[in-house]
């Protein structure tokens, strides 16, 4: 028989302590309390072990006979550090458009809230719009050209505070006009520009093309994406893209795969089963639909086939727990190494978020954080940003 009795001492009440690992290494620990996650910092605990045994199986050489009781007590101090318990490189976020951001927050406010309170998210997929704004505006397309400039500097200075968290990976995604077979003003040489500035951000993971707004779409062909995963690995960076046809993903690019749920689009619902999907070159996928919804959603677990509709879309505490339980389990693993929430707004108004301002955007949403800082598929299988 052995007895473990654990001394933590945190700064408020502690409802939740997950641990994996052995106790004589490798032990990791996410700590939830009612409010959320308590700040994951090193923490040291005590680790009193009792053990009672006949004399021959606690010594080697022994004089006691085997009808006498040897109790031998060791005191060992433990550092729980936070990473995942499994082993798994899997890593939460959320899925945002640019524009809608760096309007309401600056980039120390946006990488605070988003990285630095529960549930600690380790990465974030980014629609960059830049260059077709540029190209709206007919501003020419350069470092220097307002919109592009705009976003090489902010997203450069998030890169920059994520560089001190190496769990941290930031995944941008760019759109650009390939019309002319992407060597025109606001083509493959503008999507460098914006590439090559995030050369330097070791927490800058991935780039690719985000293939929903590429204008026209249509005209992006397998020419285009090739040479926009030469540009991207040049910079030392995987290709990672978004709405890009996977038949024209070059072998050594990726995407990550997306879905509506638990969101719609022009009146069409993607249901649960859209969470199982992937094609080979997914190594993660994105939730949710970029628009305003009841929050919270009315949909119960178990999530039906045919569920979601106009009544029940959106967030709540049994989506969320969905999408953890599916992602952990998914097969093969590698096709989940991220998990992006795409949480769009809420359609009720406006509240308090995370960062201290109000705000609809769900990403900031103190509910929407705590149910996924609370469910145990998170505390055993993601890692945290800090």
């Amino acid at each position: 028989m052995v007895a473990v009795v654990l001394i933590i001492s945190a700064a408020s009440v502690i409802t939740a302590v997950v641990y994996s690992g052995a106790l004589t290494g490798g032990k990791t620990s996410t700590i939830c309390s009612g409010s959320g996650c308590i700040t994951p910092v090193t923490t040291t605990e005590t680790v009193t072990t009792t053990t009672s045994a006949p004399p021959s199986t606690v010594f080697s050489t022994t004089t006691m006979t085997s009808t006498d009781t040897v109790t031998v007590t060791t005191t060992t101090t433990e550092t729980v550090v936070n990473q995942s318990g499994n082993g798994s490189a899997m890593r939460l976020g959320f899925w945002l458009q640019e524009s809608d951001v760096m309007q309401h927050y600056s980039p120390v406010s946006f990488f605070n809230a988003m990285f630095l309170t529960p549930p600690y998210p380790s990465s974030l997929e980014v629609m960059i719009f830049a260059i077709p704004q540029d190209e709206t505006n007919g501003n020419g397309c350069s470092a220097s050209t307002p919109y592009v400039s705009a976003s090489i500097s902010y997203w450069g200075q998030v890169a920059h505070m994520a560089d001190a968290y190496p769990s941290i990976r930031l995944v941008y995604e760019i759109a650009f006009d390939p019309t002319d077979g992407g060597q025109g003003t606001y083509g493959l040489s503008c999507f460098n520009t914006i590439v090559q500035s995030f050369a330097q951000y070791p927490s800058v993971y991935g780039i690719g093309v985000e293939g929903e707004f590429t204008r026209p779409a249509s005209n992006l062909t397998s020419t285009e994406v090739q040479a926009a995963m030469g540009d991207v690995n040049s910079a030392g960076k995987v290709f990672i893209n978004y709405y890009v046809p996977e038949t024209i993903i070059p072998s050594g690019g990726y995407d990550i795969y997306h879905t509506n749920f638990p969101g719609g689009d022009a009146g069409g619902y993607d249901q649960v089963g859209t969470l199982s999907q992937a094609d080979p070159h997914t190594v993660g996928i994105d939730s949710g639909y970029y628009a305003s919804f009841n929050f919270p959603g009315t949909v119960t677990c178990p999530i039906g086939a045919s569920a979601m509709n106009s009544t029940t879309a959106g967030w709540n505490q049994c989506v969320v727990s969905t999408e953890l339980k599916t992602a952990v389990s998914f097969i093969p693993s590698s096709a989940r190494q991220f998990l992006e929430l795409d949480g769009g707004f809420d359609a009720n108004g406006y509240f308090t978020g995370v960062s201290g301002q109000s705000t609809n955007q769900l990403w900031d949403n103190p509910m929407l954080r705590s149910w996924i800082c609370n469910d145990p598929n998170y505390a055993l299988n993601f890692l945290l940003s800090v």
